[in-house]
């Protein structure tokens, strides 16, 4: 999985934090109009969202469950290779402590944070801003800047510009860049796109269910052929039960510097 980690690690900017204050006008309008196009209010109390995911990039590819609550603060993957992870809200955990399971502390947030990007613009560290519109395949978007305060995080360097669709006020897509165990100047030099495509709502939380990733940049926009995609099935809520986020009796840290 290595070569296709190199670009797709969002700013882990959800671990276990408090909602941020309002935001100012207009990013607060943007936040507003995407968090009611999503559902963010319906999310069911008590509840996390549990599906299974489907990654490909090339020849290369993996399966498994996330269950996720709304602030990210509990989070759970099943791989199906026999690997658990866990992020307990303090410090993420694997088992089997000899898993050979490629980057758990990367795979443990990537997928859940881009799935509830939605939810996750009012954050603790996170700063918004208008940047006006942009087009994508001829279709204009209202266009904002996501960046992070120092310390925000395992990568406060990341930038991300969200696309809003102006008619319906979903985020349809999302420019990026990693600079997570990265120089991030020559990160600058590599951004992505990421296409949110066949939404589902569930509950009266509307989410995308086909993520697609393109190569991207601030001249030529989305540009060259598809370079992955992920898709999410069998999306439910279920209860956030204590026990579905302890830490398994024989697991072992991962810690920060964890390599990708």
């Amino acid at each position: 999985m290595k070569p296709f980690l190199i670009w797709i690690l969002p700013s882990l900017i959800a671990v276990g934090l408090v909602p941020a204050l309002a935001l100012a006008e207009p990013s607060e309008e943007f936040v507003t109009a995407v968090e009611s196009a999503h559902g963010a209010t319906a999310w069911p109390k008590g509840q996390a969202l549990r599906a299974d995911f489907t990654i490909r990039f090339g020849d290369k590819s993996w399966e498994g469950t996330f269950t996720v609550d709304r602030d990210m603060s509990l989070v759970r993957l099943d791989a199906k290779d026999g690997t658990t992870v866990v992020f307990d809200g303090k410090e993420v955990w694997m088992t089997p402590p000899d898993s050979k399971f490629s980057g758990p502390r990367f795979w443990i947030f990537t997928p859940p944070y881009f799935a509830l990007l939605p939810f996750k613009l009012r954050d603790n560290g996170a700063h918004l801003a208008s940047v006006g519109s942009k087009a994508i395949d001829g279709a204009p978007y209202d266009v904002a800047k996501l960046t992070f305060a120092a310390g925000t995080g395992d990568a406060p360097d990341d930038w991300y510009l969200l696309f809003r669709d102006p008619k319906t006020g979903r985020l349809d897509a999302t420019a990026y860049i990693v600079t997570y165990a990265r120089d991030a100047a020559k990160s600058a030099l590599e951004p992505h796109i990421l296409r949110y495509l066949d939404f589902k709502t569930v509950d009266g939380v509307t989410l995308s269910t086909r993520w697609q990733f393109f190569n991207w940049n601030e001249g030529q926009g989305q540009h060259g052929g598809m370079l992955g995609e992920w898709t999410m099935a069998n999306v439910k809520f279920v209860p956030a039960t204590p026990a579905t986020f302890q830490r398994p009796d024989e697991a072992r840290v991962v810690p920060m510097d964890q390599p990708r």
